[in-house]
This record gives structure tokens, C-alpha cells and sequence, in this order.
């Protein structure tokens, strides 16, 4: 999102996703063994892309449309249904993975599926309501000055100024 804070926002589905993840392995007695251990690996490296993709649509939409929930709708229509289909078909082929004989590996296969429909709940449920929380709080989720326009910072954005000037200077 371009921010520390936006970022702190972006892992709000993956900590989401590792407390269900490890809470369902303590709860039924699934022990942390060489295949188990690589599932928060996998959560955060696939369920980060959830989130990276979701809020940069809805930077993209909240410029076209100020109104954060109408913005939220649309970044739900069109990326939302691409996380949608990838939640699914990650899931359904880690699933495979129940049919193999190591336990371990059965193992490994139920949990990143259940890793990727958690971090799918968490994206497209979770992140939406918390922007909706944060929006008006915070300026997060503004869109950065267009050229020529005074940023959030009160500068006037002036993209190649700087380039234009040390090339002049080095002429």
C-alpha cells in the first residue's frame, strides 16, 4: 500500500490465517513434524499475494470512486473472484496430497488447504472490513498527488524534476 502501516494492514490475513492454522493442529493433536512446519511458510508466502493483489485493486478503485464502499464492491467483484478461483483450485490440488501414504505428507496437504481457504476468508472478509474501519481514520489509503499536485505531505509532485536537474547540471 506504500505504507509501513498499509503493510501492518496487508499481514492482518496471514497472522489471521497462522493462528487458525496452528490452533486447528493444537486442537485435534497434529504435531509439528519436517512437513507441518513448512505450512506457515506457505501461508505467508501464497496468503501475502491475497492481500498484495486486494489492496492495490483498491487503491486503484478508491481513485476512480471516493466512496470506500463502493470501491470495496468493485475490488470484491474483479480481484475477488480471481482469489476466489486461486483459493480453490491451491486448495483442491494440495488436497491430492491426502491420497499419499506418508502421513506427513497427508498432513501437509490438509493443512495448506485449509491454509489457503483461511487466508481466502481472511482477504476477502476480514481486510475488507478493516479498511472500512480504518478508512476514515487514517490516510492510508489515499491516493498519492497526481503531477503537478500538492501531495499529503505538502509537497508539489513533480516526478522527473530532480532527473531533469542533475542532467542539466552535468551538461
Amino acid at each position: 500500500v506504500g505504507s509501513l502501516r498499509g503493510g501492518i494492514i496487508g499481514l492482518v490475513p496471514i497472522i489471521f490465517t497462522l493462528v487458525i492454522i496452528y490452533g486447528f493442529m493444537g486442537y485435534t493433536g497434529i504435531p509439528l513434524d519436517i512437513a507441518t512446519v513448512l505450512v506457515a511458510g506457505v501461508s505467508i508466502g501464497i496468503g501475502i499475494d491475497y492481500a498484495i493483489h486486494f489492496l492495490n485493486r483498491f487503491r486503484q478503485e478508491i481513485r476512480i470512486t471516493p466512496e470506500p464502499n463502493t470501491a470495496i464492491q468493485r475490488t470484491l467483484q474483479t480481484t475477488g473472484r480471481g482469489i476466489i478461483i486461486n483459493v480453490l483450485t491451491v486448495a483442491a490440488g494440495f488436497l491430492v496430497f491426502l491420497f499419499a501414504e506418508l502421513v506427513p505428507l497427508q498432513r501437509f496437504g490438509a493443512l495448506v488447504a485449509l491454509t489457503m481457504l483461511s487466508s481466502g476468508f481472511a482477504t476477502l472478509v476480514i481486510l475488507p472490513a478493516l479498511i472500512l474501519f480504518l478508512y476514515d481514520r487514517t490516510n492510508i489509503f489515499s491516493a498519492p498527488a497526481e503531477p503537478g499536485q500538492v501531495s499529503r505531505k505538502g509537497r508539489l509532485r513533480q516526478p522527473g524534476k530532480a532527473v531533469a536537474e542533475s542532467i542539466n547540471k552535468g551538461v
